[in-house]
């Protein structure tokens, strides 16, 4: 196990050296994956479907502001939706206005999602995000993947009723409205799939909180369990094509996401976890102190154990002498946690 613990800090140490790298690189692939698929799902303006355009894009947002990525998006997205239909283009402009007017009051710090979602639906991947979302971020992030999901139905709805609508007059404009809004109507699957992404999102969010051992296991499993049954249940009360065999896969893929999230950002030792109960003039104090793999606990454990690979001749009451170091050693790590607690109390009254 502690070739693994190592493996994990190696991990660790490359990525936080060579972060400024592998961020433009991961935001490069982000944003090339975005406009080839709108370009792939519409398509309708053929001179935007072109490599060169594509790779520039793609390296204008891996150096540039995250919101910068994001309007480029939303620019292609509209030009394709002009090469459909003239309503079409108001169609999807009308719909990213009101999306912007929601999340405008909102921080900007999960605004990737609304690229990440979209494309993980389309992969069939979209309960990574939900799972992966409640392990790592806050309930802020909620609002970017639901609007994300809408962004793809957005798209797909563009999508489906555009062999219907290309090369309509416009002043036939009731056959391009009457086919968008029966595509809108038609989304009872997205409907779903925005209460289900939602349920699971604060299912894991409110586990993976709870002081118990293993809390962020317990989370990704619960978190599964719940997309299936919430799945089941859509399809015994409302009309959709999802079931779960189609969403098995994505399932399988959050699971796996989810194990690895918790190996790197979870690195807990839950067998040495200490119970600590102390007390001022004014309250009762109960710490559950559990250490990291990576922390000074550790270190000093290994720290003693080459100490005691140097020592080649030991007293007879060796084995009482290093049980009393060891206890010494803990009642220090007691003081200095009481004393840290004591001192936040401290800053918190004032």
């Amino acid at each position: 196990m502690e070739q693994v613990w190592k493996f994990r800090r190696l991990c660790i140490n490359i990525a936080e050296e060579y972060a400024f790298l592998f961020i433009p690189l991961l935001k490069f692939v982000l944003a090339y994956l975005t406009f080839s698929t709108i370009n792939t799902q519409i398509g309708y303006m053929t001179r935007l479907d072109n490599m060169f355009i594509l790779l520039a894009l793609s390296l204008i947002s891996a150096v540039l502001p995250n919101m910068v990525m994001i309007m480029l998006a939303a620019v292609l997205l509209i030009l394709q939706s002009y090469g459909v239909h003239l309503f079409a283009f108001v169609f999807v402009v009308l719909m990213l206005l009101l999306l912007y007017i929601f999340l405008q009051r909102f921080s900007d710090k999960y605004v990737l999602l609304l690229l990440i979602m979209p494309l993980a639906l389309h992969f069939g991947l979209s309960p990574m995000v939900a799972v992966g979302g409640g392990l790592l971020l806050g309930p802020a992030a909620l609002l970017p993947i639901c609007s994300g999901t809408l962004i793809y139905a957005i798209v797909s709805i563009v999508a489906q009723s555009a062999p219907a609508i290309h090369g309509v007059e416009v002043k036939e404009f009731t056959t391009v409205v009457t086919q968008l809004m029966d595509g809108m109507m038609a989304k009872t699957d997205i409907v779903l799939l925005l209460i289900i992404l939602a349920s699971v999102f604060l299912i894991v969010y409110a586990l993976r909180r709870l002081s118990v051992s293993f809390a962020w296991q317990i989370a990704l499993l619960c978190g599964a369990f719940a997309f299936i049954v919430l799945l089941f249940a859509g399809g015994f009360f409302m009309e959709t094509s999802m079931t779960v065999g189609k969403m098995f896969p994505g399932i399988l893929a959050a699971v796996l996401f989810g194990e690895i999230l918790t190996f790197f950002c979870c690195g807990l030792e839950y067998k040495k976890t200490q119970r600590i109960q102390f007390e001022d003039d004014d309250y009762y104090y109960y710490v559950k102190a559990v250490p990291k793999v990576d922390g000074e606990y550790f270190l000093g454990e290994e720290q003693q154990d080459d100490a005691g690979e140097e020592d080649t001749f030991l007293p007879e009451n060796s084995s009482i002498a290093e049980s009393g170091k060891e206890t010494a050693e803990q009642d220090v790590q007691i003081h200095d946690l009481e004393s840290q607690l004591e001192e936040t109390m401290q800053h918190i009254q004032e």
